[in-house]
């Protein structure tokens, strides 16, 4: 019998986990669409696509158009992204490339849009930054995707054209990059996501009586 003291000291303070920037998914449609897909809702008349692979002076991207036959046609097609996993991310950003020239209006014709992966409820981003829609020079638009942190994703590029208005569209280097808190294993895989174990106890090898007593606890 007897009282024991057990002390463990002043202890400290446990730091903060430091944020670390992961690239979630990575596509520079080096060889076609990669792991992106197409939909198309209504092909232009006279052709079988409207979305299409297409490289020029050595740069690589996926190209939409609905002039055919030099007149504009009405099309509704749609690049659509794999899964992309921000379970883990406390944030995020989706950044691209793209150009375009010639259509009749650009907020309307080449939009952007985002759906969680279960619910396929899509809803309209705001492209931030468009060229000049004169020449085919390459701008960079970046787009918060903070609301969906902790959620799995699609994002796609829609493009809709009418007889009035048939641009062509041309994106290039897609990139999502998520923050996250906190560090543990795991691998990454760009077209993915990230896998992370945060927490896992075994509690060791099971124990079991030795005639009527417990060798242990």
């Amino acid at each position: 019998g007897g009282d024991i003291n057990v002390d463990f000291g002043s202890g400290s303070e446990t730091p903060e986990p430091t944020p670390s920037e992961k690239v979630i998914l990575n596509e520079t449609f080096d060889t076609s669409e990669g792991t992106f897909t197409i939909k198309n809702v209504t092909l232009p008349e006279g052709s079988t696509y409207v979305w299409k692979w297409s490289t020029y002076s050595d740069t690589k991207y996926m190209k939409a158009s609905a002039y055919i036959s030099g007149s504009n046609k009405a099309a509704e097609s749609w690049l659509i992204s794999p899964e992309i996993d921000l379970t883990s991310a406390t944030d995020a950003n989706l950044a691209f490339d793209h150009c375009h020239k010639f259509g009749a209006n650009k907020e309307t014709e080449m939009t952007l849009w985002i759906t969680e992966s279960s619910a396929e409820n899509w809803t309209q981003l705001t492209i931030p930054t468009y060229g000049t829609g004169n020449d085919y020079n390459y701008v960079t638009a970046t787009v918060s995707l903070k609301a969906y942190a902790g959620k799995k994703v699609k994002v796609a590029f829609k493009y809709v054209s009418t007889t009035s208005g048939a641009p062509t569209w041309q994106i290039n280097d897609v990139k999502v990059t998520a923050t996250e808190n906190g560090g543990g294993s795991g691998t990454v895989d760009p077209g993915t996501g990230i896998e992370t174990t945060i927490f896992e106890e075994t509690f060791g090898e099971s124990v079991t009586k030795e005639g009527k007593y417990w060798p242990s606890i």
